[in-house]
C-alpha cells in the first residue's frame, strides 16, 4: 500500500523511485498486486529504468497468482510483440 501511495502521490509527495523500492519488497514476498505495480513501473520507466523484460517477469509472477490486471497486460504485450 505504501508503494502505491508514493507512486500516486496520494496524501504524500509523489516519489516513483521510493515507490518502486517498497513495491519491490512486497513483490519479492509474493504480493501479486505489488508485482503488478512493479511490472508497470518497469514497463513505463517510472522510478526505474524502463525494462520490458523485467516488466514481463513481474507480470508473469502476478499472473501466475491469477492477478487479472497482469494477465491482461501480458496479453497486450504479447499481441504488440507479434505485430
Amino acid at each position: 500500500a505504501l508503494g502505491q501511495t508514493l507512486l500516486a502521490g496520494k496524501g504524500v509527495p509523489q516519489d516513483a523511485a521510493r515507490a518502486c523500492e517498497w513495491l519491490g519488497r512486497a513483490a519479492e514476498q509474493g504480493n501479486a498486486e505489488a508485482q503488478y505495480y512493479l511490472a508497470e513501473c518497469y514497463q513505463n520507466g517510472l522510478g526505474v529504468a524502463k525494462d520490458i523484460s523485467k516488466a514481463i517477469e513481474w507480470h508473469e509472477k502476478a499472473a501466475a497468482q491469477h492477478y487479472q490486471l497482469s494477465v491482461n497486460e501480458l496479453k497486450k504485450i504479447r499481441e504488440k510483440a507479434a505485430k
